[in-house]
């Protein structure tokens, strides 16, 4: 049975059936018109003991699969500029400290991209036996590893199968490796704002993945309010494993990146907000 979990909004009960639903808490509570204190340095502290309780578990694999751009979100880069020139931060490097990272480069749009991508993901899952397995998408990232995990990807097209025949491959096999899913920015509705299309293979995810599954979400993105509605709908419903939803406060389709920027004992409220997404992040993976 998949554990329950409370949730963290406003002091409600947590939704049942194993959902576990968080949002940042820093700053003020536009609902509740107070501060809430976050605690930040203590919570950071956390992330990092539960990093290296991850790494004790046995080797963490991550692998990432971009949006259709096919390049990872990037980073905002830190207020008190400890970083200093050179390139952004990645969303890969929130998962280095956790384990092994492999991005998936080189795949955009066009002909065949949906089965060039999910045998690249399968491709790199055999690669890493022995290892807890994690995939990672952004965007169209995420709906390549729900197609991947639920078995469905569309038919080939004749002019794809002459050009391409080694497309064809038993997808959903050889994924016993897999411990989770974490998805950010996940898009339920199309470029048109429908969502009939996408929720039918979100909807196979969320009820028959016998893994766990965290989603991260801005709630700024476009599709948003759907995306609040078909996580919603589905929290009634039996789940194979535990689910996770984290809004993150002023995020966009990059979830890290769009926050406010009004500060909280001297940092950027959108740098409490990440802080608290990547907490959630760190938290998932130990936990799975």
């Amino acid at each position: 049975m998949p554990r329950s979990k409370t949730s963290q909004e406003g002091g409600r009960p947590g939704p049942k059936k194993g959902v576990r639903k968080t949002r940042g808490t820093a700053g003020t509570s536009a609902s509740a018109g107070k501060r809430v204190t976050s605690g930040e340095s203590g919570k950071i502290s956390r992330a990092k003991g539960k990093a290296q309780k991850a790494r004790s578990l046995g080797t963490a694999h991550f692998i990432l699969m971009p949006g259709a751009g096919g390049s990872l979100p990037t980073l905002p880069s830190p207020s008190d500029k400890s970083t200093g020139p050179g390139q952004p931060a990645t969303i890969e490097d929130i998962f280095k400290p956790l384990g092994t990272t492999d991005v998936i480069q080189g795949i955009t749009g066009g002909n065949g991209v949906r089965r060039r991508t999910l045998q690249a993901q399968l491709d790199r899952v055999k690669a890493a036996r022995g290892k807890r397995v994690f995939l990672v998408g952004h965007s169209f990232g995420c709906r390549n590893t729900a197609h991947l995990m639920v078995g469905q990807v569309e038919k080939l097209s004749k002019d794809e199968a002459k050009a391409d025949p080694s497309l064809e491959f038993d997808v959903g096999a050889g994924l016993d490796n897999v411990a989770g899913l974490i998805l950010m920015g996940y898009p339920v509705c199309d470029t048109k704002g429908d969502s009939t299309a996408r929720r039918k293979v979100f909807d196979r995810m969320w009820n028959e993945v016998k893994v766990p599954i965290l989603l991260v979400k801005g709630t700024k993105d476009s599709d948003c309010a759907e995306f609040r509605k078909a996580a919603s709908s589905l929290e009634r419903k039996d789940a194979s494993a535990e689910r996770s939803v984290h809004y993150v406060e002023g995020g966009g389709h990059n979830p890290f990146k769009g926050g406010p920027a009004r500060k909280v004992d001297g940092r950027p409220m959108y740098e409490l907000h990440n802080d608290e997404a990547v907490a959630a992040i760190t938290t998932f993976v130990t936990e799975s």
